[in-house]
């Protein structure tokens, strides 16, 4: 410093610069007095400097220094940065330490979590709805075995907002201390991820706006802080397991503010010891395979559904306990599976007004403990085994609106329990035996729109118990027509029309007719058949050509 210092401030120590010479001189000097000479090298050299009077630099210093100075100015450089360092960490440091101290204590009160064994997660590509706490990504974690990780990915999907539910909002869950490996906790995920599923959230009465259930008895609503034991129409057994949904006898009022719709989700699947399942009349489109796993279930009734597609292959062996099976009122389509005939407990077999094709399979007479059978309204044709008719326990045989070939054999006499037979718009034909008039128990016979022949037997008077006969649109019944009408003691449908039946009905027909049980209150006939003077409202008419009524 001291150096550089000599050389651009000179004082009197310093070397004095040269002093002007007259410009004979050999180098020459300006009018200001500046020296325009260079020192020697060995003394240093300042070069085209202008050093003023006041020892001023003007422009253009050069400095040559020593090996010592340079040395000096070198450590003085090293000294500087080694400081600057030193600075640089202690102003980190006293960042750094008081963080540390900070969240140390915010901690202090926690324990460390025991390391796990489960794989570190990969980022993930969910979307920005998917779960983010803790206990929701633990508790979706834990039921892997149940639901797969993608699947609860879609926020707006029954799965993600019933794990949402039960651990955000729950109270039960938290106050029974549930845990996820619990059965009761799989019971009640599964429960409230079918409520989601099928259309749950846009009940009006007894979900999620109506927990005390106004019109449900004792019941509370789905997804109230109570056992699922309680919800609305909901059964289990003595160890909490769901046993029975029963929404089948339902008032329509009632019905339309639980409206139900859709698939089942695969987590109904869990409850396998359900029995009893009732949704009829709402939206249910589909039975899952997974079905298959209720091997206690003893009743289906899906009626006035949506279900689409082939119908189940209901097994015996899948469904050893299974006595009743209503699917009446959907969308089936393609053949019966044979393998219906072996559930041997089957009591009610319906799966009329579908789409189902193909035959009757020759099995389905092994239902040797059924009581109604139908299959009516469907596109079902060809032959229909008479073995139908050994099946001892029918109460009901509806076989209407198909294309089906068959005859009523004389051991329909054997079916005393029977109590209304429907083949209307078949056809089927042939006599009608005498053997289905000495049923005690029948109350409907409907021919109508077949292929029937022969005459109607006196016989007939013997049904105590009819209340409907309709024979209409038969073109070979005919002969006279008996005067024992008026001995059926609660008749009130009597159908004769558009057949080859002459003669007279009786005044007593027409004096029974009225409004009252047992009492006729439809009677048709054409002009083949000749009504009682006196009687001009007794049933309509049906003129054919020539034929006045």
């Amino acid at each position: 410093h001291q150096v550089i210092t000599n050389l651009l401030h000179p004082s009197t120590n310093s070397r004095d610069v040269r002093q002007p010479s007259t410009m004979a001189d050999e180098n020459y000097h300006d009018d200001e007095g500046y020296d325009h000479d260079e020192y020697d090298a060995d003394e240093g050299l300042i070069d085209n400097a202008y050093v003023a009077d006041h020892g001023e630099v003007v422009t253009d210093v050069t400095i040559i220094l020593t090996d010592e100075e340079e040395k000096l100015i070198e450590g003085e450089k090293q000294r500087r940065f080694f400081f600057g360092m030193v600075c640089c960490f202690l102003i980190v440091v006293a960042i750094i330490v008081p963080v540390a101290i900070t969240q140390s204590g915010g901690s202090s009160g926690s324990t460390t979590p025991p390391p796990t064994d489960a794989p570190t997660e990969q980022p993930s590509t969910a979307p920005s709805g998917a779960p983010t706490t803790d206990e929701l990504s633990d508790t979706i974690e834990c039921l892997q075995s149940i639901t797969s990780f993608d699947t609860f990915q879609d926020r707006q999907g029954g799965q993600f907002k019933a794990v949402d539910w039960i651990v955000n909002e729950d109270a039960y869950a938290a106050t029974e201390g549930m845990t996820c490996e619990e059965q009761r906790f799989i019971i009640r995920y599964a429960m409230a991820t079918t409520f989601f599923a099928m259309g749950g959230e846009q009940w009006a009465a007894c979900g999620i706006s109506d927990p005390d259930c106004d019109f449900g008895n004792e019941d509370t609503g789905w997804l109230s802080s109570s056992s699922v034991c309680d919800w609305y129409r909901v059964r289990c057994d003595n160890d909490g397991e769901v046993v029975a949904l029963n929404f089948g006898s339902l008032l329509p009022q009632r019905r339309s503010l639980v409206p139900l719709g859709g698939d089942f989700p695969t987590e109904f699947g869990t409850l396998t010891m359900l029995q009893q399942l009732q949704f009829k009349d709402f939206g249910v489109t589909s039975i899952p395979s997974f079905f298959t796993q209720f091997s206690n279930l003893e009743e289906l009734n899906l009626e006035n559904n949506q279900v689409r597609g082939s119908f189940f292959p209901f097994s015996g062996e899948a469904f050893p306990s299974l006595r009743t099976l209503v699917l009446t009122n959907n969308f089936l389509t393609g053949p019966i599976p044979t393998v219906h005939g072996t559930l041997s407990t089957i009591r009610e077999y319906r799966a009329g007004q579908n789409g189902l094709t193909g035959q009757v399979p020759e099995e389905l007479a092994n239902m040797s403990l059924v009581a109604h059978f139908d299959l009516g309204d469907n596109d079902l044709e060809g032959n229909v085994t008479d073995a139908l008719f050994d099946l001892l326990e029918l109460r009901i045989l509806s076989l209407h609106t198909n294309d089906l070939i068959g005859s009523i054999p004389a051991k329909v006499g054997n079916l005393v329990f029977l109590e209304r037979i429907f083949l209307n718009s078949t056809l089927y034909g042939g006599e009608i035996p005498n053997e289905l008039y000495t049923l005690p128990k029948l109350q409907e016979i409907k021919l109508r729109s077949a292929r029937f022949t022969g005459s109607i037997d006196p016989s007939i008077q013997n049904l105590t118990s009819l209340q409907v006969f309709d024979i209409s649109q038969n073109s070979g019944i005919g002969g006279t027509i008996p005067d024992v009408f008026g001995d059926i003691p609660f008749l009130e449908e009597l159908r004769l029309d558009q057949t080859e039946l002459t003669g007279e009905l009786s005044a007593s027909v027409c004096e029974a007719t009225g409004d009252d049980f047992g009492e006729i209150e439809i009677l048709v006939v054409d002009c083949f058949i000749e009504t009682p003077r006196g009687f001009p409202d007794c049933g309509d008419c049906f003129p054919r050509e020539g034929c006045e009524c």
